[in-house]
């Protein structure tokens, strides 16, 4: 992208994002022969100048830019949860909250909920 004096490129930096704090815990219990996972997990990350000021410009990327970035860390809380139904079947509930998604502090906050069922043969 151009702006008549300046020239970024996103191709010319390969990382585009550093992690800034990651946590977790997670928990298995045992009831009755049910098996069952809860866990819980925060993850704290920004882009690199070069890519928030490629982005700043109007540029975009696979899932990021819309050419309007305030830039900001991306902060993502999960929650999940998940138990064991019957032999090799087990059904999930996740749950996430976005606080500046797409590292846009004029985004958001996302809420993000989700159901899973793995069956295993």
């Amino acid at each position: 992208m151009r702006d008549g004096a300046t020239a970024v490129t996103s191709r010319s930096h390969t990382r585009k994002w550093t992690a800034r704090c990651r946590a977790g815990s997670s928990a298995k219990a045992t009831s009755g022969g049910a098996r069952t996972i809860a866990r819980a997990v925060f993850v704290a990350n920004e882009i690199v100048a070069a890519h928030q000021q490629y982005l700043g410009y109007g540029g975009l990327g696979f899932l990021l830019g819309d050419g309007a970035l305030t830039p900001g860390p991306e902060k993502i809380f999960e929650g999940f949860y998940s138990a064991h139904l019957w032999r090799g079947c087990f059904a999930s509930c996740d749950f996430q909250h976005i606080n500046n998604p797409g590292y846009n502090k004029a985004r958001g906050p996302v809420f993000v909920p989700g159901l899973r069922f793995h069956v295993e043969f």
